[in-house]
């Protein structure tokens, strides 16, 4: 017993430097806007006037406090290992003490109050220029993430927003997507150095290096559901993944906004639960280490006990650059679509394709994880099978390479289109595939969303 308690503690200390990121796809609001764009159910509706959190809050500020109480009930009935709201930062708490009530709103919902969440849109191709007023980045997400490297900001220019403008449902719902990586699931947690992580209830960072801060969103954003029982077993700590707590939330204050009458939040709350659904349609997101057993790791982990480390750091090192790659090829060559649409027609077919829609069952509460992260799973293996003979060995399995920091301009498009690697036709194969899975996935969350 002994023996199997010490190996369960080297596993998820391996775990904890084993799953250092969490940004999946690169630029969720352009994925958004070509899934959406064409989409009859959004194509007429009225552009709606922008209007603050604060405004939001305070007028329904009598209901809010029983919808989130609603959220927190189902949270704890159906979210494996979930950590509890602690009874003070029930909304209606916190709104009778001497704080702000979007402050308040924001500690009950668990997110990082040091954020602003000012009114604003991303100048998206297709749009004009609203309001010539250039947000910075500093405004709306963490100072700390402006640099990262592995962390790059692709997203087109931001645009300040005042009450009263009119937007168009696509442009808040494909704007606020990016959203959730801006920082709101960063420093929740106890072992970070921040009141709020102490005091929300989510305890330890279990996944992530706790020492490199952005890490702290992984257990939001990612959500290994089908690693085998062999390795629940032997690290518990596979629970203690929360996507499914942030979309029902965000989907439930979505419906509220809308039957309140506040339409812009009502899209801005789904482009918010959109960014974790397509977060877990990423193989990389739903699969621990595809192509890896689990006795392996567990193997690997060992031999540390003998100081034997390098087969960690390397297996390590393979699954980032691989996880990176993927995202960074996608990105690129949705760009290119966008930009010369025309020479670029399969990747908006793809992702725009709703043909594929009612191929999947309407959403529903289990849609995430039965729909969603299962198909994700299923293609892990054979995704980064093909990443492995479509992308040049150097940019993967070198383990002194490190995917954004050893080249923080890398563009795996460019580096593979003079190759002319046959393996790279199946990889844009498998990539139109997971596309075409993002697009009807978005519009059928959009879809429940929308109805009454």
């Amino acid at each position: 017993m002994k023996g199997f308690k010490l190996i369960t503690c080297l596993l998820s200390l391996f775990f904890i430097f084993f799953c250092p990121f969490a940004k999946a796809w690169e630029a969720h609001a352009l994925l958004t806007l070509v899934a959406l764009q064409n989409m009859k159910e959004l194509k007429n509706l009225p552009d709606v006037p922008a209007e603050t959190l604060e405004s939001f809050v305070q007028k329904e500020q009598s209901g809010l406090g029983k919808i989130l109480n609603d959220n927190e009930k189902w949270s704890i009935q159906h979210i494996n290992a979930y950590a509890p709201l602690p009874k003070s930062f029930e909304f209606d708490v916190l709104k009778t003490q001497n704080i702000p009530l979007k402050t308040a709103f924001m500690e009950s919902i668990r997110i990082n109050p040091t954020l602003d969440l000012p009114l604003f849109i991303q100048n998206l191709p297709g749009f004009r220029h609203h309001f010539n007023n250039t947000l910075s980045k500093s405004a709306i997400r963490l100072p700390e993430l402006i640099n990262v490297t592995s962390l790059r900001v692709l997203n087109p220019t931001l645009e300040k927003v005042n009450p009263e403008d009119k937007l168009s449902p696509l442009e808040i719902i494909s704007s606020s997507a990016d959203e959730p990586d801006y920082g709101m699931d960063i420093n929740l947690w106890s072992t970070d150095n921040t009141w709020f992580g102490k005091q929300y209830g989510f305890g330890k960072q279990l996944w992530g290096n706790p020492k490199v801060f952005f890490t702290g969103q992984t257990q939001f954003h990612m959500g290994f559901f089908y690693e085998s029982s062999f390795l629940y077993k032997l690290s518990p700590s596979l629970n203690h993944f929360y996507p499914e707590y942030r979309i029902h939330l965000y989907l439930t204050l979505s419906k509220f906004a809308f039957q309140t009458g506040h339409p812009y939040w009502g899209y801005r709350f789904l482009g918010w639960a959109l960014h974790y659904v397509q977060d877990l349609t990423q193989p990389y997101h739903s699969t621990l280490a595809p192509n890896v057993k689990g006795r392996k790791i567990v193997g690997i982990d060992l031999l540390k006990l003998i100081f034997i480390k390098s087969p960690a750091q390397h297996l390590i090192q393979i699954e980032s650059n691989s996880h990176f790659s993927l995202e960074n090829y996608e990105y690129f060559k949705l760009a290119a679509a966008i930009e010369k649409p025309n020479e670029n027609k399969d990747i908006i077919q793809a992702l725009s394709n709703s043909s594929i829609d009612s191929s999947y069952p309407q959403y529903n509460d289990n849609y995430p994880r039965k729909i969603v992260a299962q198909e994700s799973h299923a293609k892990a293996n054979l995704i980064d099978e093909t990443i492995h003979l479509a992308f040049p060995s150097n940019y993967i399995t070198d383990p002194n390479y490190m995917f954004y920091q050893t080249d923080p301009n890398i563009n795996m498009v460019k580096i593979t289109e003079a190759l002319h690697n046959p393996a790279l036709k199946d990889l844009d194969n498998e990539l139109l595939g997971i596309l075409g899975s993002i697009g009807a996935h978005t519009r059928n969350v959009v879809r429940y969303g929308l109805s009454k």
